[in-house]
């Protein structure tokens, strides 16, 4: 069974767009930043705020959310079990530049 993580990262760019692939993504990245000690309380906030965002449009009641970031949780610490710098720097360059994009609008 292909893991949840692994599932999110093999979709092809157009399914990004979907809600669960893109909260899959946004709990990735804070679960990266948070490992490399990155995770700023402005970082935290804003994938909160995408995290939420992507939730809302999914109909899942609390007991499937807690399932599914359990298994969520379980595939990222395997998959990462260190984080590069650069995939570290990579991160919080491109979260930064989301919210300075979302700020300019």
């Amino acid at each position: 069974m292909r893991s949840v993580a692994l599932a999110a990262l093999a979709l092809p760019a157009v399914a990004w767009g979907q809600p669960l692939m893109r909260y899959n993504a946004v709990v990735e990245s804070s679960y990266l930043l948070d490992r490399c000690g990155e995770l700023t309380p402005a970082r935290r906030a804003w994938l909160e705020k995408l995290t939420r965002l992507a939730q809302r449009s999914l109909d899942y009641s609390a007991e499937q959310w807690a399932a599914h970031d359990a298994a969520l949780a379980a595939d990222l610490a395997r998959l990462y079990p260190s984080v590069p710098k650069e995939r570290c720097e990579e991160l919080v360059r491109n979260i930064d530049q989301e919210m300075a994009d979302a700020q300019a609008k």
